[in-house]
């Protein structure tokens, strides 16, 4: 099993570089088949994390923009 993501650039990094896995190889790429994501580097949950979380971690930056 892979590390928990110590920080939002590994979190972002795990997410852009991981990649898809279907469980049958004739499947891949057919957006039509469910598939898995396998983050890459650390474990990226899909579920949010609780807000104080995120709020600790948006507190490292000098400031967030959202688009």
């Amino acid at each position: 099993m892979l590390p928990e993501c110590g920080d939002l650039d590994a979190y972002l990094r795990a997410v852009k570089l991981g990649t898809r896995h279907w469980a049958e190889e004739s499947d891949t790429g057919n957006e039509t088949v469910p598939s898995t994501f396998a983050p890459h580097g650390c474990h990226a949950p899909t579920v949010p994390p609780p807000k104080e979380s995120v709020c600790d971690t948006l507190d490292q930056y000098s400031s967030v923009i959202s688009r």
